[in-house]
């Protein structure tokens, strides 16, 4: 990496680091720290090990072999994209990070759905607001242990994160991990609203390498 990229990386790891150990401090001041991070090219880089630079190199690197530029565009380390597509790259790092052995499947789906979000109002409006609370909800995915995406469902009864995980958004995680009973039958087609229903179930369940 050139010094240039390499200080924006470090700002990447910076601001999860700093979202991911909120500890006693309110959101309001954390989303104002990593609001004054991303704004400022000078940032305090106290608290990045070596150990943890090298670990998210690691995930830099095995990102790079999957060459889905939409979701992880390695010109971003010229800081050359808008405060959102934090929202859409740093739960992706945070991901693979830890899932290191992750298959180009499962990183596709996890990148598509905080990609997806991304063009929800309530996220777009308050990008800094996004960013804390994506990291956060990453955090307690990658804590779970949990591979796919789908079980980001699971988390949506326990998290107050309801302005990423919408219940529409839950709905469809939920259909994607558990297709409805003789989907393909004739029964779903009887009724022009259940043919809506399908076709939008069977066109997300195939873009997400479900079926």
């Amino acid at each position: 990496m050139q010094i240039k990229g390499f200080d924006e990386f470090l700002r990447w790891i910076k601001i999860i680091e700093i979202a991911k150990n909120e500890g006693k401090s309110t959101s309001i001041s954390m989303i104002e720290l990593i609001k004054d991070i991303i704004e400022n090219p000078q940032f305090n880089k106290v608290g990045l090990s070596l150990e943890l630079i090298e670990s998210y190199i690691d995930a830099i690197e095995h990102l790079i072999t999957f060459d889905f530029e939409i979701f992880f565009n390695k010109s971003w380390l010229a800081k050359d994209y808008d405060a959102i597509d934090y929202v859409k790259l740093l739960p992706l790092l945070m991901y693979v990070e830890q899932n290191k052995a992750c298959t180009f499947t499962e990183a596709f789906r996890f990148a598509r759905f905080f990609f997806n979000i991304t063009r929800l109002p309530n996220v777009s409006k308050v990008p800094y607001n996004s960013i804390f609370n994506a990291i956060r909800l990453t955090g307690l995915f990658n804590d779970s242990k949990k591979i796919d995406i789908i079980s980001l469902a699971d988390i949506y009864a326990e998290s107050y994160y309801d302005s990423i995980l919408t219940h529409e958004e839950v709905v469809k995680l939920k259909l994607f991990g558990n297709p409805p009973d003789g989907i393909k039958e004739k029964n779903w087609k009887r009724h022009s609203g259940m043919q809506r229903i399908l076709n939008f179930v069977m066109e997300r369940l195939v873009f997400y390498g479900v079926v």
